[in-house]
């Protein structure tokens, strides 16, 4: 029996590394997934925002090509119109 309580006292010192490494582990696995949490927000408000630039750009583009368009059919009554005049 006093053989199995000493090697039971030669094994605290690896027993209380190991308890050590591993809550440092753990402690360095939440602070990891705090940061990929922060990460994720983040990601998904500039994907949100881009999304909206994307949806307005459309649009104006749109209204930019109804002008453009507008102003052809201008120059074309113009040019058409002046044809009939010389």
């Amino acid at each position: 029996m006093d053989t199995l309580w000493t090697e039971i006292i030669k094994q605290v010192p690896s027993l209380a590394v190991l308890c050590f490494i591993v809550v440092q582990f753990l402690k360095s696995m939440k602070s990891r997934d705090e940061m990929n949490g922060n990460m994720m927000e983040k990601i998904e408000h500039m994907h949100r925002e881009s999304a909206k630039s994307i949806n307005e750009n459309t649009r104006v583009i749109g209204r930019a090509c109804e002008v453009i368009e507008g102003a052809a059919e201008c120059i074309k009554d113009i040019t058409h119109n002046n044809g009939r005049n010389a």
